[in-house]
């Protein structure tokens, strides 16, 4: 994955990166709170969801920041295994370690909308990322995520089995090329099928592309291409601002707005700054880099512990607007802290577990 035009390499230890994991999952967060499940909670217009209601693009932003750290650790990695290896230390233990919680919580606490999920199958193929359709095809069952974010971390996990084939068995120099004729591949299947056009094997590689999540490649190729070309060439700037307009076809074949798209667009362009400029930030950032490292474990409980916990105190005090949006931003502080510490758990793990090689 590398050529004459291949920055440096550098430590995946990175300022920007860090707050831009905040940034996306606060976003994600406010979403979920103040958006998705506004109509549980009592706040009614304390909030104004407008900036809220596309905080889903959020997991966009964590898609470009993936793809950017997946480049460097590549470049890092000589052997699949270690790679994999890597990959599944900082995965399954969070899930194994929040995944019960969750089932636990929603279990107990009556007000749960979470409760019809909250059953022991959908916990065992939760815990190993098994996807709920594949395992419904399969045995005929009505499986479903344990937590609904697992559908975007089936998406990077695919992302990372296929960047790796790639990588490690078929042509190193050549996967960002291969990736990106798969993207595009992957978005004329979109086009068809949204122009009525798919047929026969046309629309069995549509379902395939939606199966497989690569209607988002295109997102992790822009912190691909943030990895692989240099920004102090013009050239190289005309690449990633193109790929940043190519991964925003798929939310314009989805019929999004014209506000959404600007607000995606303006995203990406903060993110590619931000990736190239700052590496390292003033002190007085620090506890935003702090929390931005267990951006993973936040994602994985905010929504079915912190909502539910959330509609717990208020009905449990009969809250009013103010009082439940006060509520809502405790439970979301105490979910962050809760997080940190969950993945100060996981480094232990990982320092104990991983080879040096």
């Amino acid at each position: 994955m590398t050529n004459d035009s291949t920055k440096k390499l550098v430590t995946i230890s990175h300022d920007g990166i860090q707050v831009l994991r905040f940034f996306a999952i606060s976003w994600v967060v406010g979403f979920h709170f103040f958006s998705r499940w506004s109509h549980l909670f009592p706040y009614g217009q304390i909030v104004d969801n407008m900036f809220f209601d596309v905080g889903w693009l959020g997991v966009n932003l964590f898609f470009i920041i993936s793809g950017y750290v997946i480049g460097l650790s590549l470049q890092k990695t000589v052997k699949f295994r270690v790679f994999a290896k890597k990959r599944i230390l900082r995965l399954l233990p969070s899930l194994f370690i929040i995944l019960p919680l969750i089932y636990v919580v929603n279990q107990v606490i009556a007000e749960s909308p979470f409760k019809e999920i909250s059953t022991i199958p959908n916990l065992i193929i939760s815990l190993f990322l098994i996807p709920p359709s594949a395992a419904n095809l399969l045995l005929d069952l009505h499986l479903n995520w344990i937590t609904l974010v697992l559908w975007s971390l089936k998406v990077e996990v695919i992302f990372y089995l296929l960047i790796s084939l790639i990588y490690f068995s078929l042509a190193k120099k050549r996967t960002f090329e291969i990736l990106v004729s798969v993207s595009i591949l992957s978005t004329f299947a979109l086009v068809a099928n949204r122009l009525d056009f798919s047929f026969g094997p046309m629309d069995f590689f549509y379902r395939t592309v939606i199966a497989l999540g690569w209607n988002h490649l295109s997102w992790f190729l822009v912190g691909l291409a943030l990895q692989r070309y240099a920004w102090n060439s013009v050239a190289n700037r005309i690449k990633i601002f193109s790929l940043i307009l190519f991964s925003h076809i798929p939310l314009l074949i989805e019929g999004q707005s014209l506000d959404v798209l600007m607000c995606g667009l303006t995203m990406s362009i903060l993110t590619a700054i931000t990736i190239v400029w700052a590496r390292v930030l003033p002190k007085h950032w620090r506890p935003l880099v702090v929390l931005g490292n267990s951006s993973y474990e936040m994602y994985l409980l905010h929504q079915n512990i912190g909502v539910t916990i959330s509609l717990k105190l208020s009905s449990g005090i009969n809250a009013t607007s103010s009082s439940s949006l006060i509520i809502v931003l405790l439970s979301i502080a105490s979910s962050f802290l809760l997080s940190h510490y969950i993945f100060r758990i996981i480094l232990i793990i990982r320092r104990r577990f991983v080879w040096k090689e």
